[in-house]
Parts: structure tokens; sequence; C-alpha cells
């Protein structure tokens, strides 16, 4: 069980894997270089040679929120927030650390936040851009610190109505998707007393403006009355809340106690705090925590339908062992031999993010403008600011996705009409697609086709290095190579050779293997 790939193992095929599943893809070069590398380097080049380098993501700032002109109309103010952020967002993914990037979008899927609950209307407001950023920053950090910074985000804080809970009038919206959604999954060992407990302990988060907002802990209290000296907002009693090991005998589980808060008079700056924190400790500490994490983190890498001894043993090593530090996590995981079986290889559908990530990354064009992006994702399905649900977005097996169905999967095809021509009619709407970002970037022939695969008699040559190149886990078949042939012989007369060549890659964009990865 996560048994380290043997190193007789390590071959091409592996290190395309690696690069594809973990890395959005690559150029033959990059594939090459990895593979060279040898298992043990090449899994610690693709997880940002794992030790000492930190992802830097420096040369990505966010976009500068401008103020609304007064006599500028909302429609098209907010749109052009909105695709400001697409665009940040991709590049980041395409030209980012690309582990850390695979991450980064990872944990916007399992903290999803919409923007029709944080502010309707407003596209982009400084709340989502935060929270983007911390997502960002934690990407392949430590899960305990990611986790405390959601409970004081901002997004997540009005996404679940937690600024409106308070001591009295609690509301629960936050502290059930805390335990069933982000830490401890659906059937974990919790009950809703403590679905409840929890909601008392989140009590008094607050956001305060104007721009740019800040997130505070509301400490007023009672001036007088029963209550007076009391805190109003921030539910100060001695909670319990699931269950602890015993420090003494770890086999006895003991209630999970939260101390009362001291009195307002006698307690430290932002002490309230340390409740909260408490909880979450306790929370990170029950082992339905690190089963529901490895098995999400399982099924976003590997497959579907991981076995429960696997994502119980990669969420007990990442739980106690790695004390939730994320890299030498993803190392155990690319190292394992699984990860790299034949029913693994080349067998996920790629979501609306990894194709357009992918295609620069295979066709070494760079991504998509920031309108263009925003509406390609759009026709695919996936809507950054709109997810489904609190969960996120669905998985191609799971009920209620919609980025796989007759429609959308008639819009992947044609995308690619758009990377390979730059045709704007490749998308629906494309006419809202503005002047300045025509000629959009095309992929450069001359790399993708070497001069000395071309020329007639090269054609089945050219073929299989170009499906190579594009799709590395799924080669053409002997008959498919006979049907692009008899096709593309008639197709190449009358016309150009980068008129040829352009047709013929468009064409293999369009096959079924390019969706997989």
């Amino acid at each position: 069980m996560l048994d380290p790939l043997p190193q007789g193992r390590w071959t091409r095929r592996a290190a395309d894997h690696l690069l594809s599943r973990a890395c959005f893809g690559g150029s033959p070069v990059q594939r090459d270089a990895l593979f060279r590398l040898g298992r043990d380097s090449g899994v610690a080049a693709a997880v940002d040679s794992i030790v000492n380098q930190p992802a830097d993501w420096s040369a990505f700032p966010p976009p500068v929120i401008r103020p609304q002109v007064e006599t500028e109309d909302s429609f098209y103010y907010y749109r052009e927030r909105h695709r400001d952020f697409t665009g940040w967002y991709l590049r980041q993914l395409t030209e980012g650390p690309p582990v850390a990037a695979k991450m980064f979008k990872f944990w916007v899927d399992h903290f999803p936040i919409d923007q029709g609950a944080i502010q309707p209307n407003d596209a982009v407001n400084p709340f989502f851009q935060r929270h983007f950023i911390l997502l960002r920053d934690g990407a392949v950090g430590n899960f305990d610190p990611l986790l405390r910074g959601v409970t004081w985000s901002a997004g997540m804080i009005r996404m679940l109505d937690l600024q409106a809970s308070s001591r009295g009038s609690v509301n629960e919206n936050f502290s059930r998707e805390l335990l069933e959604l982000f830490t401890m999954g659906a059937h974990g060992s919790y009950m809703e007393q403590d679905v409840a407990t929890l909601a008392r302990v989140f009590t008094g988060r607050k956001i305060r403006g104007p721009y740019p907002y800040e997130v505070y802990l509301d400490e007023t209290v009672y001036p007088s009355g029963s209550l007076a000296g009391q805190q109003r907002y921030v539910d100060p009693d001695e909670k319990t809340v699931l269950t602890v090991a015993d420090r003494a005998n770890p086999a006895i589980r003991r209630p999970g106690r939260l101390a009362a808060l001291r009195k307002p008079a006698d307690q430290r700056r932002n002490d309230p705090r340390e409740q909260g924190d408490a909880a979450l400790k306790i929370i990170l500490e029950q082992p339905d925590t690190g089963l529901h994490l490895a098995w999400k983190l399982w099924r976003y890498f590997v497959s579907p339908n991981p076995p429960v001894e696997i994502a119980a043993e990669l969420g007990r090593r990442w739980q106690f062992d790695h004390k939730w530090e994320v890299k030498p996590l993803l190392r155990e995981l690319f190292s394992a031999g699984e990860f790299y079986d034949e029913t693994v290889i080349g067998d996920q559908i790629k979501d609306p993010c990894d194709l357009l990530v992918s295609a620069s990354r295979v066709l070494e064009a760079p991504v998509l403008p920031r309108a263009t992006a925003t509406l390609a994702l759009a026709a695919l399905g996936q809507n950054l600011f709109s997810p489904p649900t609190i969960a996120g977005w669905a998985e191609p097996e799971a009920e209620g996705n919609g980025w796989i169905g007759a429609s959308a999967l008639f819009n992947r095809l044609a995308l690619s009409a758009l990377w390979v021509w730059g045709d704007p009619r490749a998308l629906q709407r494309g006419n809202l697609i503005p002047d300045a970002e025509f000629p959009l970037p095309l992929p450069d022939l001359d790399a993708i086709v070497p001069p000395e695969w071309r020329g007639p008699d090269n054609l089945p040559l050219l073929l299989r290095q170009m499906a190579g190149r594009l799709y590395p886990a799924h080669p053409l078949e002997d008959e498919e190579i006979r049907e692009l042939i008899r096709y593309f012989t008639r197709v190449r007369l009358g016309i150009s050779e980068e008129e040829f060549l352009r047709e013929l890659l468009q064409a293999l964009l369009t096959l079924p293997q390019f969706q997989l990865q």
C-alpha cells in the first residue's frame, strides 16, 4: 500500500503522466527533461524542489480594483473586473509554479465562494480577491494555518453568513460546512450537537468598511443590566466538542474541552480567537479529517474511487507524520506505484480550467487573453464566480456536472479553432471579444512541427509525432492514422503548407484523446 514506484518502472510514460496530472502537461523538451532526472529527482522537481523552495507568486500581482466612475455603466464596469480577475487566475495556473498552481486550483474548489452570496452584482470585490490570494499563498504550505485563515476570510464569512452569527442568535451554516465539507466529511464521526457547539465557537466575526474592509472580532460588551460586562456577540462560555486522545493513554478518548474566555477586562488583545483555534486543533486531530482530505486529494490527482485503506493511510501520514505539511505528502503521492497504475494514466477528463491551461502548456502558447478566456470558461460551464454549490464543481462522474454535457462538449471541440486560427467565432458570443485582443496568440508551428517531419511522404510520422505531443498517454491507433491520412491527402491539395499544418493540428485537437489527462 503506497509503496514507491520501482526504479525500473520509471519510464517516459510514467514521467509524461506525472507532468500531465500534476503540472497541467508540458512540451516534449520538458517531458524529456523530467524523465532524464529519474524517479526521485523527477518527483522532487515536479514538487518544486520540495525542500527549501517556496512557491513564488511575486510575478502575479492581483488586478487593481479601481473605483467605478460616476458616469460609467455598471454592467461594463463589473464585466471588466470579472475579466481582469479570470485572466489573472488563469495566467497563474499557466505560468506559475506548476504543482503549486495545481494545488491552488484544488483549494479554490475545496473552499469555494460565490459572488452572489458575497455581494450581488459585484463580480470581483476585495473579499473575493483576498480569498483567492489566501488559497494561493497557502497552496503548498501547511493545511492548519490555511484552514485558520479561511475562518477569517471575509469571502467565506460572507459566503456562509458567519457575520450574522452572534451570541444568542447563532447561524450554523459555517460550522456545518466546516465539518461536512472542509474537514471531516459528510460521514465523519460527529453529531448535530458538535455542529451547534462549533457555531457558538465561531460567533462574533464581523466585517466593517469602507473599502478595503476589515475582518475583526466584535468584543462589544453589555453596558448595563444582568449581562453587564459580558460579551455581546462572542459566546465566551466553556464548550465541549468532539473528542481528543488522552495524552497519558492515546487509546482513550475524552471530551474536547474548550476553556471559557476570560472576562473582557482581563483578556489579552484578540484573546477570544484562542477558542476558535482550539476548536480547529481538535478537528485536525480527528482521524476522519485526514481520511476525508486524503480521499479528496486522491480523487483530484489519481482516480475517482480511492480504496478506503489507501485514503486512510495517506490521511494518517499527512496528519501525523507530516503534521499537515502539503509538500512531503505530495512527494509520497507522486512516488507511489498506485499513482502510475495503467488504469489511472490518461483516464481523467480535463475540467475547463485544465483544458485551457494544458492547451497553452503543450502548444507552448500564451494563455488566452482575459476576455477570450472568460468567455471560453463560461462556454465550457465553469464560471469562477458561481460554483454550483458550496461543495464546489461536480466531477465528471458526479450528479449536477455541467461541463461535460452535449452543449459544453460542442464548445470544447470548437475551441480548437480558437487555438489554431484565433477565430472568435469558435466561441458562443465571440462577438463580445474586444478588438484589442486580436490577433490572438497562436502556437508557433515551427516549434510544434519541425521541418524534418513535413513533406507528402512523412504524413504518418507527422501525425504520430504531433499526436504524441498533444496526448502522450494515448497514441493514435493504426486505423485512426489510416483515416486521417486518407482525409488529409485530399485536404492538402490547393492550400499552403501552413494552412495544411493548422488544419491537421485542429483535427488532432478535436479528438477525444485531448479531453483526457
